[in-house]
């Protein structure tokens, strides 16, 4: 049986809605290391007692930092002089055009970065904007589990304490990671 339908019978029994388990941690390597080892065991073991057989779906979640905006990649693919530039990172940029995730391309640079993330403020309106579509899917409530660093975590509440739309799902349980690390953050 799935985990999500397990998880989605006993919201259901309990009069309760489905909603994701959001898990904080304090880095980007902790949100890979939950998503790819710690959830993998954790389905292992469920697995074994026979209480699952299908995955625990999980999406690592980050600011918009992370994330490409494809109208301004391609604005910066259309400015760049390939004579003048380091051949890595030109293929970095390049590479950006099949991936989302910023952090998965090496040597990108820093000036690259800030040109092609998505703003803060997103007006795109592209029908096929990849960053939207990544948003819906995070929504979808596909995933069992999502999983955000500190900052996304409190950014999230800054956005509900202040009547913005929320930058996260609303979730059946919170699980803080390095919680000592939570009020630095702040």
């Amino acid at each position: 049986m799935r985990a999500e339908t397990v998880y989605s019978r006993f919201r259901a029994a309990c009069g309760l809605g489905a909603k994701p388990i959001l898990v904080s941690t304090s880095s980007i390597a902790l949100q890979t290391a939950a998503r790819d080892e710690y959830l993998p065991l954790l389905f292992d073991v469920l697995t074994e007692d026979g209480m699952i057989d299908h995955p625990l779906q999980a999406v690592i979640r980050k600011g918009k930092f992370h994330y490409v905006c494809d109208m301004r990649l391609e604005q910066r693919l259309g400015q760049l002089d390939l004579q003048k530039k380091n051949w890595k990172a030109g293929a970095a940029l390049f590479s950006l055009r099949g991936q989302l995730d910023m952090d998965e391309a090496a040597h990108l640079s820093g000036y690259d970065r800030e040109r092609v993330c998505v703003p803060r403020i997103c007006e795109c309106q592209r029908e096929d904007c990849r960053y939207r579509a990544f948003g819906k899917d995070c929504d979808s409530g596909r995933y069992l589990f999502q999983i955000c660093n500190h900052n996304l975590l409190l950014a999230d509440a800054i956005h509900r304490g202040s009547g913005q739309k929320p930058v996260l799902p609303d979730a059946c349980a919170l699980i803080v990671d390095e919680a000592h690390k939570l009020p630095e953050t702040a």
